[in-house]
Protein backbone atom coordinates (compact mmCIF):
# COMPACT_ATOMS: atom_id res chain seq x y z
CA UNK A 1 0.00 0.00 0.00
CA UNK A 2 1.48 3.64 -0.95
CA UNK A 3 0.50 6.04 1.14
CA UNK A 4 -0.72 9.53 -0.86
CA UNK A 5 2.29 11.33 0.76
CA UNK A 6 4.90 9.44 -1.39
CA UNK A 7 2.99 10.55 -4.76
CA UNK A 8 4.60 13.67 -4.23
CA UNK A 9 6.71 13.62 -8.12
CA UNK A 10 5.00 14.95 -11.06
CA UNK A 11 5.35 13.35 -14.15
CA UNK A 12 3.42 13.78 -17.85
CA UNK A 13 2.43 10.96 -20.61
CA UNK A 14 3.43 11.57 -24.18
CA UNK A 15 1.60 10.34 -26.81
CA UNK A 16 3.35 9.19 -30.14
CA UNK A 17 1.71 11.17 -33.24
CA UNK A 18 3.27 9.99 -36.73
CA UNK A 19 3.70 12.68 -39.47
CA UNK A 20 4.04 12.74 -42.90
CA UNK A 21 7.04 14.43 -44.89
CA UNK A 22 6.21 17.12 -46.92
CA UNK A 23 6.67 14.76 -49.90
CA UNK A 24 4.86 11.61 -48.43
CA UNK A 25 7.97 9.54 -48.30
CA UNK A 26 8.78 9.32 -44.50
CA UNK A 27 6.64 9.03 -41.59
CA UNK A 28 8.41 10.68 -38.33
CA UNK A 29 7.12 10.15 -34.92
CA UNK A 30 6.89 12.75 -32.67
CA UNK A 31 5.34 13.26 -28.96
CA UNK A 32 2.30 15.60 -27.67
CA UNK A 33 1.42 15.61 -24.23
CA UNK A 34 -1.11 13.44 -23.59
CA UNK A 35 -1.89 13.16 -19.60
CA UNK A 36 -0.42 16.06 -17.46
CA UNK A 37 0.40 16.19 -14.43
CA UNK A 38 0.07 12.58 -12.88
CA UNK A 39 1.52 12.65 -9.35
CA UNK A 40 3.94 9.16 -9.13
CA UNK A 41 6.02 7.58 -6.30
CA UNK A 42 9.77 7.75 -8.18
CA UNK A 43 12.33 4.50 -7.44
CA UNK A 44 15.75 5.19 -9.11
CA UNK A 45 16.60 1.85 -10.15
CA UNK A 46 20.03 2.70 -11.19
CA UNK A 47 21.88 3.05 -14.73
CA UNK A 48 25.64 2.45 -16.48
CA UNK A 49 27.50 3.38 -18.77
CA UNK A 50 29.60 1.20 -21.45
CA UNK A 51 31.86 1.37 -23.87
CA UNK A 52 31.32 -0.50 -27.59
CA UNK A 53 33.77 0.02 -30.53
CA UNK A 54 35.04 3.80 -29.14
CA UNK A 55 31.29 4.17 -28.42
CA UNK A 56 29.77 5.26 -25.13
CA UNK A 57 26.35 3.61 -24.01
CA UNK A 58 24.31 4.89 -20.74
CA UNK A 59 21.62 4.14 -19.43
CA UNK A 60 19.31 5.38 -16.52
CA UNK A 61 16.31 3.49 -15.21
CA UNK A 62 13.92 4.85 -13.18
CA UNK A 63 10.69 2.94 -11.63
CA UNK A 64 7.17 5.96 -11.21
CA UNK A 65 4.29 3.76 -8.73
CA UNK A 66 1.19 5.29 -10.02
CA UNK A 67 -2.25 4.92 -9.18
CA UNK A 68 -4.43 2.21 -11.36
CA UNK A 69 -5.21 3.57 -14.80
CA UNK A 70 -5.45 1.67 -18.33
CA UNK A 71 -5.35 4.98 -20.72
CA UNK A 72 -1.45 4.46 -21.91
CA UNK A 73 0.81 1.61 -23.18
CA UNK A 74 4.56 0.82 -23.66
CA UNK A 75 4.22 2.95 -26.85
CA UNK A 76 3.58 6.55 -24.87
CA UNK A 77 6.86 8.02 -23.07
CA UNK A 78 7.17 9.67 -19.75
CA UNK A 79 8.29 13.38 -19.09
CA UNK A 80 9.92 13.92 -16.50
CA UNK A 81 12.28 16.78 -14.88
CA UNK A 82 12.72 18.32 -18.27
CA UNK A 83 14.01 14.86 -19.43
CA UNK A 84 12.29 11.89 -22.05
CA UNK A 85 11.73 8.43 -20.47
CA UNK A 86 11.10 5.82 -22.38
CA UNK A 87 8.81 3.17 -20.92
CA UNK A 88 10.03 -0.25 -20.79
CA UNK A 89 7.66 -2.30 -18.88
CA UNK A 90 4.00 -1.71 -17.79
CA UNK A 91 3.09 -3.84 -14.76
CA UNK A 92 0.08 -3.94 -12.33
CA UNK A 93 0.97 -4.09 -9.03
CA UNK A 94 -1.87 -4.43 -6.20
CA UNK A 95 -5.04 -5.27 -8.19
CA UNK A 96 -6.57 -2.11 -9.89
CA UNK A 97 -5.07 -0.32 -7.17
CA UNK A 98 -1.07 0.31 -8.55
CA UNK A 99 1.07 0.37 -11.38
CA UNK A 100 4.78 0.37 -11.85
CA UNK A 101 6.16 2.08 -15.11
CA UNK A 102 9.29 1.16 -15.80
CA UNK A 103 11.30 3.80 -17.85
CA UNK A 104 14.99 4.24 -19.52
CA UNK A 105 16.32 7.67 -20.51
CA UNK A 106 15.93 8.56 -23.84
CA UNK A 107 19.29 9.15 -26.07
Amino acid sequence: MILSSEYKWKITLQSPVKVDSEYGTAQTVTYVDSIIDIYAKKVDIGGNKTMVNYELFTSNILQFDLRYRTDFDESYRVKYNNRYYEIINIKEKEFHSVITITCNLCQ
